[in-house]
């Protein structure tokens, strides 16, 4: 075994620039396969989460958690005359063009938003009662993209809220802007109307059911995966561009050993010649092929780990963000490993089926 050991190193010695472009090759599909997955991974989380526990009321045949309605305040009381325990008003828009004047906005009933919206402050306060108008909170994901911290100023509509506070949900709402429900009806010019009221899923009111003047009832996050429709889209290319790299990965492996067994064929047929046995030939593979793996996968997590550092993803004006946690890591690791050793298991057969006068042969 020493010996296969010897015989491996060497031969990493004598194809350095070729071993050093195998594994830099192998760390490139690596590191795309876990990018994608990624991506793939907080897409899905981003906009496929349903709160069981709300409905939501808003203007028929709209997305209104996301854009595009705009109900009276009266469907409140109504709501409440129904039966329902409490009715949440609310108003989700969106103010700008596009780039970095382009902003989610969500105006919230500052006596309630705690109750029914969850959110990690990571800097300053969150919004209270009684708080002045012109006060905001933005999510994480605008305080990075446009460097606001607090005490900074964010533009909505060529007016200024002075930030107070940042909040993290690690969802879409780290892309808002959260204002009071009064300075959002003042900034749109709604007089009164709100976007939707959230309430209770107690069972007095059913999702998919038509309620009192032209508004619907819908799942709380329904509107949100209908609305982002085109995310999905990305989702369902993120899936299949995954499928295709971790199988153009496992075949750039297999081309990679195949191709270093044929540099060093020759000095291998010798071994073979002077009765070294074909398990202890197979150890060199293995050798070869665990050092390229474990070094290309040692170059390319940190890469992608560090990548949504250096690079925001910025889809639709919705900051995408990759989410690779162990399970997934280890994941990844086991099945690219299954696939590297069935690629081992190649030039492993073509090489122990080879006449040993053919491989001897000069070239």
């Amino acid at each position: 075994m020493g010996t296969m050991l010897k015989v491996s190193l060497s031969v990493f010695r004598s194809y350095w620039r070729v071993v050093l472009l195998m594994v830099f090759f192998f760390a490139v599909s690596v590191f795309a396969l876990l990018i994608l997955n990624g991506y793939r991974n907080g897409t899905m989380h981003m906009f496929q989460a349903l709160d069981e526990a709300y409905l939501v009321v808003h203007e028929k045949d709209t997305i209104g958690e996301f854009y595009g309605s705009r109900i009276s305040p009266e469907i409140g009381q109504q709501l409440l005359a129904a039966g329902c325990s409490r009715a949440v008003p609310a108003i989700h828009s969106a103010t700008g063009t596009a780039g970095r004047n382009y902003q989610f906005v969500l105006g919230l009933d500052l006596t309630q938003y705690k109750d029914v919206q969850s959110f990690h402050l990571l800097a300053g306060r969150a919004l209270g009662v009684g708080d002045d108008p012109q006060n905001a909170m933005v999510g994480r994901v605008v305080a990075e993209r446009d460097g606001l911290s607090v005490g900074s100023q964010v533009e909505l509509r060529g007016r200024y809220f002075n930030v107070v506070g940042i909040f993290q949900t690690q969802g879409f709402e780290d892309n808002q802007v959260w204002i009071s429900l009064p300075a959002a009806q003042k900034l749109l010019g709604w007089g009164s109307d709100v976007s939707y009221f959230l309430v209770p899923d107690e069972g007095v009111l059913q999702a998919g059911q038509d309620f009192v003047d032209n508004t619907y009832i819908s799942q709380r996050g329904e509107n949100m995966v209908t609305a982002t429709h085109e995310y999905l889209n990305v989702l369902d290319y993120f899936s299949t561009i995954v499928f295709i790299t971790g199988l153009g990965t496992a075949f750039a492996f297999g081309s990679l050993i195949f191709r270093l067994g044929a540099i060093q064929k020759y000095e291998l047929a010798i071994l073979r010649a002077l009765g070294f046995s074909r398990c202890l030939i197979s150890l060199n593979f293995i050798f070869q092929a665990g050092f390229i793996f474990m070094a290309g996968f040692a170059i390319a997590l940190p890469a992608a780990l560090i990548f949504p550092h250096l690079y925001k993803l910025n889809v639709f004006d919705v900051v995408l963000r990759p989410e690779l946690g162990i399970s997934d890591i280890m994941t990844i690791f086991g099945i690219l490993a299954s696939m590297a050793a069935l690629s081992v298991a190649i030039p492993l057969a073509w090489f122990n089926r080879s006449n040993i006068s053919n491989l001897l042969r000069s070239e």
